[in-house]
């Protein structure tokens, strides 16, 4: 698998001028094409892992629904997938089966992975505990079941 340096190289550019062609910052157009022609030549692929490790955030976002099997979270797992994709984000779909338990871990999870976001349809209006992703500086979103004295900070 090619690395940056492996496209610096071929395209006798410095990593860091791979690096802003990548990340659309300023470079000349000559530049540009040389590092773009030279990453399709080695089928590069940029790290998502390392980029999230320099960045501290994912390119996905958790979705927690309480029943997939439902039409109304279906049709906002579509909406929702749908807009991610224009962005460059990725969509995990969490099912939590109404379960906080399972909400909870989902949402642990969502932390561990720094996230982009989260959003949830609460499995529970009183129980549900929103508070550790919103701690972490993870954008959090209630969709649908709000919950009524949502704790959004420790």
């Amino acid at each position: 698998m090619a690395t940056i340096s492996d496209v610096a190289r071929a395209a006798g550019v410095s990593p860091a001028t791979v690096s802003r062609v990548l990340n659309g910052g300023r470079v000349t157009a000559e530049r540009a094409r040389r590092v773009r022609e030279a990453a399709a030549a080695l089928g590069f692929s940029p790290n998502r892992v390392a980029r999230s490790l320099r960045t501290r955030r994912s390119s996905a976002i958790a979705l927690l629904v309480p029943d997939i099997a439902n039409p109304f979270f279906t049709a906002l797992a579509r909406g929702v997938e749908d807009t991610a994709q224009r962005t460059g984000l990725s969509v995990v779909l969490c099912n939590t089966d109404e379960d906080v338990a399972k909400e909870r871990r989902y949402l642990q999870v969502a932390v561990a992975e720094q996230m982009a976001g989260v959003l949830v349809a609460a499995a529970s209006r009183t129980r549900t505990d929103l508070a550790e992703p919103a701690a972490c500086g993870i954008p959090v979103v209630a969709v649908d079941r709000r919950p009524r004295r949502p704790r959004w900070t420790r």
